[in-house]
C-alpha cells in the first residue's frame, strides 16, 4: 500500500519537468496522507490540478451524507475488471507529483517507516486515475488514487506492493484520452529495482500531522 507520499520540488521545478503552461502555488510537502488536496496533471502540457487524495467513483453513494474516505490505491493488475476503476482508468488517467512515498517494515516488534525514492532524481510521477464524485451537498469533488503494482528486489522487504512511476518519455501518452491496452500494458513498468534508495526514518511519520524536511532525514 502507498497511503504516505512526499512532494518538495519547487513550482518551477514541476513546471518546467512537466511542460506545464502556467505555474500554481504550492508549498513543499513531506507527509502528504489521505483525504488531502493534492497536486496532480490529468492533460498533457496543461495545468496542474488540485485533488482529494482517495479515488471515489463518480455512482458512489453516501448514506450518511459524508464523503467517503475512497480508495488510495488501485491494483494494476485489476484496473480493467473492477467496475469502480474501470472507467476511469480508460479515460481519466493522470500523474500524480511526488519526490518518494513511504512504507512501514516491522522490526523488533515495531513499525519501522522508511522513505523510498529514485536516486538522483527529485521528481516523479505516480500512475494515477481520477474521477469527479458529487457530495450530497451538491459539490463536484475531484478524487484520485495511485496505481499499484508487486514490488521487486529490495523493496519486498518493505511492502508487497509498490506505486508504478511513469517514466517521462511517456507522460503524454498516458495522460492521451485513447485507451490502448498495449501501449498502457508498456507503460506500466516500473524502472530497474535498483534505480531504487530507502532509508529508515523517524517514528514520528506515523502521526500525519507530523510534516517539514524531518520527515525524510535518515535516522
Amino acid at each position: 500500500m502507498c497511503g504516505r507520499f512526499a512532494l518538495h520540488a519547487n513550482e518551477d521545478e514541476i513546471v518546467s519537468h512537466f511542460h506545464l503552461k502556467r505555474g500554481f502555488v504550492m508549498k513543499s510537502r513531506f507527509n502528504i496522507s489521505p483525504t488531502q488536496i493534492i497536486p496532480i496533471i490529468c492533460e498533457w502540457q496543461s495545468q496542474v490540478e488540485f485533488s482529494r487524495f482517495g479515488f471515489i467513483p463518480s455512482w458512489a453513494k453516501s448514506p450518511d451524507g459524508k464523503t467517503p474516505v475512497g480508495h488510495i490505491n488501485a491494483r494494476k493488475e485489476t484496473l480493467i475488471e473492477k467496475p469502480t476503476f474501470r472507467d476511469a482508468f480508460k479515460k481519466q488517467r493522470c500523474l500524480i507529483l511526488a519526490s518518494g512515498y513511504y512504507e512501514w517494515r516491522l522490526l523488533a516488534g515495531k513499525k519501522q517507516p522508511f522513505y523510498i525514492f529514485v536516486k538522483n532524481i527529485p521528481l516523479i510521477a505516480f500512475a494515477g486515475i481520477w474521477s469527479f464524485w458529487r457530495s450530497p451537498q451538491g459539490e463536484n469533488i475531484r478524487t484520485c488514487a495511485i496505481i499499484t503494482t508487486t514490488a521487486e528486489g529490495e523493496l519486498q522487504k518493505l511492502h508487497e506492493r509498490m506505486p508504478i512511476i511513469i517514466s517521462p518519455q511517456h507522460y503524454q501518452t498516458w495522460l492521451a484520452k485513447e485507451y490502448d491496452p498495449e501501449n498502457i500494458a508498456q507503460i506500466l513498468v516500473n524502472p530497474q529495482p535498483d534505480a531504487f534508495g530507502f532509508k529508515p526514518v523517524s517514528s514520528r511519520m506515523s502521526n500525519p500531522q507530523f510534516e517539514g524536511i524531518e520527515c525524510i532525514q535518515s535516522l
